[in-house]
């Protein structure tokens, strides 16, 4: 969150200075310009007043400063005087294009901004003697002052965006990030099962202070819903052990009867348990009678057969315990006779 906070304040701020820069590189080159035409008056004005004659080949100005100069052209846009001698003769549109020269020549003094050379310019037509003079500036000179006042504004919003970036750092931190943490390392320790962890609601505002209660809440639920369950693990550990005891028990007095008890499943005549005594008689082990039905002890002999049986277990399950003969073949393939 304070990473996120420290960018879109970067971005913000720096969308800011772009935007002011170019307002102010605008602002600049329009300052420039004019100073450039006021420069363009003041030659005219001195070339008018001095009665200087101007002949194609005499230069004004012996030397040039950079990207600032001034010449003179007259209506055809020749070169009558310029910084660089072998300029002049030359039409200025091969320099500037014929635009530049159309509105130049056509207009009685004025300034302007030409992106595709660069340059800034002032103009001033000499009055009386039909010539007129320009002042050009590059962009790239007239801009230096403002790339040094653009350094140090930088470092000025470096310096600051630095500052402002760790005082809201360390609000966020201490406002959210702090308790955030603190929500985080409880939710991760109940997870773990750990339900002595407590989180004070009182150290939070808003949201998060409702989240810390509701974590409180949320934990003493889970300790209740766990005892809840112990007590009935237990409970239900004694109910086994119970049954357990009961089933033994049980067992013991099945084994212990003095005749052979069979139990028998209705539908499907399978033998599904038997006593000590039955494994005696028949000769079976108790695993072995398990896997057997009622017509493996049968002689199948009428009526001792397994359709008759059937019919006797029939009246059992209708009308109660009933009593017949039975002969009933062991193991070993010999028949006996059971009641």
């Amino acid at each position: 969150m304070t990473l996120l906070f420290l960018l879109l304040t970067f971005l913000s701020l720096g969308i800011m200075a772009v935007l002011v820069r170019l307002t102010v590189t605008n602002g600049f080159n329009s300052l420039g310009a004019h100073f450039l035409e006021e420069q363009a008056q003041a030659v005219a004005v001195t070339l008018q007043g001095s009665g200087q004659s101007l002949a194609l080949g005499d230069s004004i100005l012996q030397t040039q400063q950079g990207g600032h100069f001034v010449f003179v052209i007259n209506p055809d846009g020749t070169y009558v005087a310029h910084p660089d001698p072998s300029k002049v003769g030359k039409n200025v549109a091969s320099d500037f294009g014929a635009d530049f020269a159309k509105s130049i020549l056509m207009g009685q003094g004025g300034e302007g901004q030409l992106a595709d050379a660069r340059i800034v310019y002032g103009y001033a037509p000499i009055p009386g003697r039909n010539l007129t003079v320009v002042a050009v500036e590059n962009f790239q000179d007239l801009q230096t002052p403002l790339a040094d006042i653009g350094r140090i504004t930088l470092l000025q919003l470096v310096a600051s965006l630095a500052l402002t970036g760790l005082v809201g750092s360390l609000v966020i931190w201490r406002v959210v990030g702090r308790p955030l943490s603190k929500l985080t390392s409880a939710a991760d320790q109940l997870g773990r099962g750990n339900l002595e962890v407590n989180i004070d609601p009182g150290e939070m505002k808003d949201e998060l202070n409702l989240l810390a209660t509701m974590l409180n809440k949320m934990r003493d639920q889970l300790g209740s819903l766990i005892r809840g369950l112990q007590t009935r693990i237990e409970e239900l550990a004694d109910t086994q052990y119970s049954l357990r005891l009961s089933e033994e028990r049980s067992r013991a007095i099945f084994d212990a009867v003095n005749e052979a008890i069979i139990v028998l499943d209705y539908d499907t005549a399978e033998i599904i348990d038997v006593n000590q005594k039955m494994s005696e008689m028949y000769g079976y082990s108790r695993e072995e009678a398990l896997r057997l039905r009622i017509s493996s002890l049968s002689s199948g002999e009428i009526p001792y057969s397994q359709k008759y049986f059937k019919k006797y277990m029939k009246e059992a399950v209708q009308s109660g315990p009933q009593l017949f003969e039975w002969r009933a073949k062991q193991k070993d393939g010999s028949s006996s006779g059971l009641k």
